[in-house]
């Protein structure tokens, strides 16, 4: 990671990074639970990811809607297509950046996404179009970091 982080720095893009936890829940300062980072380890990679020029971070693991920030790192993390804490919708969100680095970050919405599917062992169908654009994010992420190695 840190290789990676060293060269989004030398090439000074835009840099927008996703994992599966975020640093913290809800309150940088918060006691340590599962839904966090250890205090003791908590903004080491944040600060990295700020010192490399990063804006966002893209988490999961919470499975609630949330936006908190840390020292000019906006850190998002949205429903889920299983099973969501904070009783919202089943779906995903398309994050898009301005080149001023305001944001969008809309719901779509996945009505075949439910509590009795889930129950029932049935399959959770995200719709055709965020397997597409999975898809396309896969391809184009490859083709980035082809260009970026030479």
């Amino acid at each position: 990671m840190r290789d990676g982080l060293e060269r989004a720095k030398e090439l000074r893009g835009r840099l927008i990074l996703a994992g599966h936890n975020a640093p913290f829940a809800f309150k940088p300062g918060e006691e340590d639970a599962y839904e966090n980072s250890p205090k003791s380890s908590r903004f080491t990679r944040p600060d990295a990811y700020l010192d490399a020029g990063a804006r966002f971070y893209l988490a999961g693991h919470m499975h609630r809607l949330c936006v908190r920030g840390w020292r000019g790192l906006t850190i998002l993390s949205a429903e889920s297509l299983s099973l969501n804490f904070d009783v919202r919708p089943f779906g995903f969100r398309v994050f898009q950046v301005a080149d001023d680095f305001s944001y969008t970050w809309n719901f779509t919405p996945c009505p075949s996404c439910s509590v009795h599917q889930i129950l029932g062992n049935m399959p959770c169908q995200p719709p055709t179009s965020f397997v597409v654009s999975l898809s396309h994010l896969a391809t184009t992420l490859k083709a980035s970091s082809s260009s970026l190695n030479g």
